[in-house]
């Protein structure tokens, strides 16, 4: 399915150094979870409207893509590590434009009747408590005109 164009943006160049690299952000955009399926997809789209992107992310999932980007490396079910992204990142723009979620995590790939109740509920609270985190880290500094979005899946 096609996604449609994210909010017109306005450059405002600054330039930050990460990992060694020179990095221009302009209208920035964070995606949890930006290594996913999902997340790459939504990276990709948002660099293609022009926006500089954010990815936030397990450390070894970083360690494999979007090299030329900047990468925070954090567990999205731990409150306290994300609490440190969300510091990290207004280090280096104080404001965003955007904030895309879409961080899941599953214990199994099982079908319904063949999960376990307690897996169910480590997938539950993982999911609905970084949905719920995040919403209380990032939501203080989107811009005004600015998206928040959350995104669920599962399969």
């Amino acid at each position: 399915r096609e996604m449609g164009s994210l909010p017109a943006i306005a450059k405002t160049d600054k330039v930050i150094t990460h990992n060694k690299r020179n990095i221009i952000l302009r209208d920035l955009l964070a995606v949890l979870g930006g290594c996913g399926g999902i997340g790459r997809s939504v990276v990709e789209r948002a660099r293609e409207q022009g926006y500089d992107v954010a990815v936030l992310d397990l450390p070894a999932s970083l360690a494999l893509t979007f090299s030329n980007t900047l990468r925070i490396a954090f567990d999205a079910t731990q409150a306290e590590q994300l609490a440190e992204a969300a510091r990290t990142l207004r280090e280096h723009s104080p404001t965003l434009k955007g904030f895309v979620n879409t961080c899941a995590s599953r214990t199994q790939h099982v079908p319904a009747p063949e999960t376990a109740p307690d897996d169910w509920s480590v997938t539950l609270e993982d999911n609905l408590s970084s949905a719920f985190y995040s919403a209380r880290q990032f939501a203080p500094f989107v811009s005004p005109g600015g998206v928040m979005v959350m995104i669920g899946s599962g399969s």
